[in-house]
């Protein structure tokens, strides 16, 4: 039998962030803030001798991801996993980073890594920002609520508050993260705003 490891992610949704260029990926990162939300991304892993990786939503099925792929290089493990979710992937919802943080936590359990949560954190913040699909939705992510990141990375300091009213959220369409972080005439007008 197969062993398999389970675990889920909520996703996050950036409500302003200015990006933040370290020395090396721990260090680079944005601030700024946004809302952590219910809906996310499940991620289950199995052990393989060599790493696939296909996404399910909403009945459709697709394989690789490179973000992931790179992660689990990084923590020397191969696996196959299969991330599932209900959100539009590339829509804004910080679905790379939830993707990146439940495939981790899953693989650290199933191959008893040790890794400590801020170990996973940091494997999939370093993954965000090498495969620039992000650079604070992790950080935001581990602990829930309205988060106002005031430094890059997983170590900085993060104020949250948790509203006891709803918020609610939609889609506009695709905006994919990597074509936002690349052009310099969108970062500077985010900085600017």
């Amino acid at each position: 039998m197969v062993r398999t490891a389970v675990a889920f992610s909520p996703g996050h949704i950036s409500g302003y962030f200015r990006r933040i260029e370290g020395r090396d990926a721990a260090t680079t990162g944005s601030i700024g803030a946004g809302v952590v939300i219910d809906e996310g991304v499940r991620s289950t892993v199995e052990e393989a001798g060599e790493t696939s990786v296909r996404v399910l939503r909403d009945g459709c099925v697709s394989t690789g991801s490179p973000p992931i792929e790179y992660a689990l290089d990084r923590i020397g493990v191969c696996a196959r996993v299969t991330t599932e979710c209900r959100l539009p992937i590339g829509a804004g919802f910080g679905l790379s980073a939830a993707a990146l943080l439940a495939t981790l936590t899953a693989a650290n359990s199933l191959f008893d890594l040790g890794l400590s949560a801020d170990g996973v954190a940091a494997a999939a913040h370093e993954a965000e920002v090498v495969q620039r699909t992000g650079l604070g939705d992790v950080a935001a992510s581990l602990g829930g609520g309205v988060a106002c990141r005031k430094g890059p990375g997983i170590t900085a300091e993060v104020a949250r508050f948790y509203p006891e009213e709803p918020i609610y959220a939609m889609s506009l369409g695709p905006l994919p993260t990597a074509s936002v972080l690349a052009s310099a005439e969108t970062m500077a007008r985010i900085a600017a705003a």
